[in-house]
């Protein structure tokens, strides 16, 4: 099972939408379900809510990521920045696309260049209309 603060290397199996997955850190171990900390991302059935799972799985399914698990949440779900090789930090790759926003009642938890990185990211993909800020 997932150490339940600090890192892990672990394969994603599912993506359940655009801010939660299923993983693996160990063959033959149960899955984990984790959050990524910090983002929030629409539900599958609002706007945009598919088009964020399906970018999340094109960066992540399949993949092995590193986990940086902070917490658990409410459903008892991992909170933790997940990062690839490939794409670097995920939640920040999802702002950039304009897939999920900053989530700003966790902010606090985060380092202060994290935060700015990610607020910076979040007005990048506004400016631009990418993804969900293709909407009014």
């Amino acid at each position: 099972m997932l150490v339940e603060l600090g890192l892990a290397a672990c394969l994603v199996v599912r993506v359940i939408d655009g801010d939660s997955l299923s993983v693996r850190c160990d063959p033959g171990a149960q899955l984990v379900q984790v959050r990524i900390a910090a983002i929030d991302a629409p539900e599958l059935n609002q706007p945009a809510g598919q088009d964020a799972k399906r970018v999340l799985m094109k960066l992540t399914h399949g993949r092995t990521v590193q986990l940086d698990c902070l917490k658990r949440d409410r459903y008892r779900r991992a909170l933790c920045a997940l990062s690839t090789q490939a794409q670097g930090d995920i939640g920040l790759a999802m702002v950039r696309k304009g897939m999920a926003w900053c989530f700003s009642r966790y902010l606090h938890e985060q380092p202060a260049g994290w935060r700015q990185r990610c607020e910076r990211a979040q007005q990048l993909a506004q400016q631009a209309a990418h993804g969900l800020w293709r909407d009014p």
